[in-house]
């Protein structure tokens, strides 16, 4: 006996979203593996073309896991402006060296796809700095600036001129690491790295 239209329908509709959330999913972990495993070149000699992407950013520093895991993940619709204003905002912070800041990027054919992405990877990987420490990336600054407060980036890492208030850092140093010892480098990952290709 076939059930009812109606009931049909729903199944119908119910096996293609799962079909769909099934793809997307898998999608979402081919492009973590593949930001993963993609060129880091430091962000002070990278030479980008002012298209779309997607871009991981990996600080080799103590705090930030040696550049074993990413930091950041952000996207734009133009890398060599974003690249540019990267590079000011890691210049000009303490406790980061410039030129231990690497970059990985993934080119796309379009903005959207970059922010899909974006998207993905940011549930993916949940990057320390986008979730622990807003305000590093180009578009945090702006609305910061506006309201007079640093962020919480710019309270660990404070401009080359300010003076850092050693206990606030102190708080979220301790937020980082207890971010990355949960987050960085899941095991399902670390399993798909150690495969050959």
């Amino acid at each position: 006996m076939r059930p009812p239209a109606g009931i049909l329908t729903v199944m119908e509709n119910m096996l293609t979203e799962s079909a769909l959330t099934t793809t997307l999913q898998e999608a979402a972990a081919t492009l973590t593996l593949t930001m993963v495993r993609a060129a880091r070149v430091p962000l002070l000699s990278v030479h980008a073309a002012p298209m779309a992407a997607t871009y991981g950013i990996w600080v080799n520093e103590p705090l930030y896991m040696a550049a074993r895991w990413i930091v950041y993940i952000g996207s734009t619709s133009n890398m060599r402006r974003r690249v540019t204003e990267h590079r000011q905002t890691y210049r000009d912070c303490q406790g980061i060296e410039p030129e231990n800041v690497l970059i990985s990027v993934l080119p796309s054919s379009t903005h959207a796809l970059a922010q899909w992405a974006e998207s993905s990877l940011l549930e993916h990987v949940r990057p320390a700095i986008n979730l622990v420490l807003p305000g590093s990336g180009c578009k945090g600054r702006g609305r910061v600036r506006e309201a007079g407060n640093p962020t919480p980036f710019r309270v660990l890492h404070p401009r080359v001129a300010s003076v850092a208030d050693p206990v606030a850092q102190e708080h979220l140093r301790r937020q980082v690491i207890a971010h990355l010892s949960k987050t960085a480098a899941p095991d399902w990952c670390m399993d798909q790295l150690r495969r050959p290709d």
